[in-house]
């Protein structure tokens, strides 16, 4: 298995080593098996699976240990539950002890084995032909399966007796396999072929901005399409204005799926300005609006403890803060500082940190930890364009929703994004006639004609007001 990536952060009680391991597709490992060139240690190690979908789940617990020179064997490999998802994310809990030297990872495969029987009295001597691999597929639900123990810690005496019966082979002839070679039978076509249907046709005018797409063939007709920062930027938070176009304007579907680079980091460049004893850092995101749930804080002082505050400036231009607290770096520590926060879609970030009558601290490097996503697109290789930007759209409703768990277990083809581009074809007024448009345009002649025959009665009012006295109204007194 690949290692993806490997941190190392301060906890309650020590340090933590985390390292993520792809999973290919078909590999299931029973263990896995640390290998390192440290000569003794005691650490317990956890297994995770990362799904997508369903975030992590503890597949084993155990300690390790090597104590060399007092002849008990060392305990390296972690017995883990069968995995789902397509990373494993291994926690070593150090303590305050380094990070195990040259520590790798493998997987220990259980050894499959098919128990059946052949022929309506089981016989030996007959011949069959045994069908692997293509994913065409689901699971099989035979009832001699029922035989096999179920699984929990203690076994009854029937389970006990059933898997000694299995396990060890009795009464059993062993089956022999000859060489592999491919299924002449075999249909090549895409697994989706089904649901590779273009659908209803998009109005290119009503969206800002637009990439283009390549999409590779791909065994399975399923594609993924890992979005940028930059492109998140420019839809709604719900995602709901991004369309799948081909050269005819017909829409192709999709699904979003939360990916594993949601958690990527990016470097960012601040500015500083200090008053008020306090530093604040704005952020220059790489783009905005963004969703953000952490900051990494490379600090160069070998010892600091401030007060600090994260605050955002959301999409409706409001402040507020993220989360606050101390900054903190013990003796011998040198480990980034971490914030986390809730995941926000911002536009702007600021930390403020409180110095006191101490100098600003020596930030030399800032990361933020960002979400993206990924486009699972069942559509035929090809040219296409993927629209982005229109703040009154609908979200779309394809049938390919209801087989989110069937795209999930696949991989997906490669596909290419172009650069992210102004629609030329936008036009504003688009919008009139699309959406809510009619319905906001109707609203808005009524509220200015409305405005209109009231300013019209003002004015006539105003014109028909009293008329000034004139000289028959008035008369004189004379006093004799």
């Amino acid at each position: 298995m690949r290692e993806s990536s490997r941190t190392r952060h301060r906890v309650t009680g020590g340090y933590v080593t985390q390292v993520f391991l792809e999973r290919p597709a078909g590999i299931v490992p029973g263990a896995i098996e640390l290998q390192t060139t440290t000569a003794a240690f005691n650490r317990q190690v956890s297994v995770f699976d990362v799904d997508r979908q369903n975030g992590e789940r503890l597949l084993g617990r155990t300690m390790i240990f090597r104590l060399p020179g007092f002849g008990q064997p060392e305990i390296l490999d972690v017995t883990v539950a069968a995995a789902g998802g397509t990373r494993l994310k291994i926690a070593i809990d150090d303590g305050d002890s380094p990070e195990l030297e040259g520590a790798t990872f493998a997987a220990v495969m259980r050894k499959p084995a098919l128990i059946f029987a052949l022929g309506p009295n089981g016989d030996d001597d007959v011949s069959a032909t045994l069908y692997f691999g293509g994913r065409r597929v689901t699971r099989p639900i035979y009832d001699v399966a029922s035989l096999l123990p179920s699984g929990e810690a203690v076994l009854s005496g029937d389970e006990a007796q059933r898997a000694a019966f299995l396990y060890e082979g009795k009464g059993m002839s062993q089956g022999k396999l000859d060489g592999i070679r491919a299924n002449e039978l075999f249909d090549e076509a895409p697994l989706l072929g089904f649901a590779m249907r273009a659908g209803a046709v998009v109005n290119h005018r009503l969206y800002t901005h637009q990439k283009t797409l390549e999409l590779q063939p791909s065994t399975d007709g399923l594609s993924r399409v890992k979005l940028a920062a930059s492109d998140l930027a420019k839809v709604r938070e719900d995602l709901a204005d991004i369309r799948l176009v081909d050269d005819s304007g017909a829409q192709w579907p999709y699904l979003i799926e939360a990916t594993d680079r949601e958690k990527e980091t990016l470097g960012v460049e601040f500015d500083s300005s200090t008053f008020d004893a306090a530093t604040h850092y704005t952020l220059q995101l790489p783009a905005a609006p963004i969703t953000i749930d952490q900051l990494r804080l490379e600090i160069g002082e070998e010892f600091f403890d401030r007060e600090f505050r994260v605050v955002a400036t959301t999409d409706e231009h409001k402040e507020s803060t993220l989360a606050q607290g101390r900054l903190q770096r013990a003796m011998g520590d040198p480990s980034p500082a971490v914030v986390d926060f809730t995941a926000t879609r911002l536009k702007a970030l600021q930390l403020i940190v409180l110095d006191g009558n101490d100098a600003p601290l020596n930030l030399s490097n800032l990361r933020v930890r960002v979400q993206l996503v990924d486009l699972l697109v069942a559509a035929p290789a090809g040219d296409y364009r993927l629209m982005l930007g229109f703040p009154d759209d609908s979200p779309p409703i394809y049938e390919l929703a209801r087989l989110r768990n069937l795209l999930m277990a696949m991989e997906g083809g490669a596909a290419t994004l172009g650069d992210l581009v102004t629609n030329p074809e936008f036009k504003a007024y688009a919008r009139l006639k699309a959406g809510e448009g009619p319905q906001n345009t109707l609203l808005w002649i009524v509220l200015i004609a409305a405005v209109l025959i009231l300013g019209a009665i003002t004015l006539r009012l105003a014109r028909s007001g009293p008329e000034p006295p004139t000289a028959e109204g008035t008369s004189n007194t004379q006093t004799s």
